[in-house]
C-alpha cells in the first residue's frame, strides 16, 4: 500500500491527477497509515498530505 500512496501523490503533484483517481479511492477505502514519501530520508516532515496519507519529507524535482 505505501507504494500506491507514494505513486498517487507523485502523479497528482506533477499534474496527472486523473491517472491517480482510482488509486485515491483505494487509499481511502483501506484507511492506510501515513508513510514517508522518501523512506530512507532523515529530513524532517515538512507537510502531510491527508488524501494520500503521505508525510512529505523531501523536495520533488521534475526534470523536463
Amino acid at each position: 500500500m505505501p507504494v500506491v500512496q507514494r505513486l498517487g501523490y507523485l502523479l497528482e503533484h506533477i499534474g496527472h491527477a486523473e491517472l491517480a483517481g482510482d488509486l485515491g479511492k483505494l487509499v481511502a477505502k483501506r484507511k492506510s497509515k501515513f508513510v514517508q514519501l522518501e523512506p530512507r530520508s532523515s529530513e524532517d516532515v515538512s507537510d502531510r498530505d491527508a488524501r494520500w496519507r503521505v508525510l512529505v519529507n523531501t523536495t520533488i524535482e521534475v526534470e523536463t
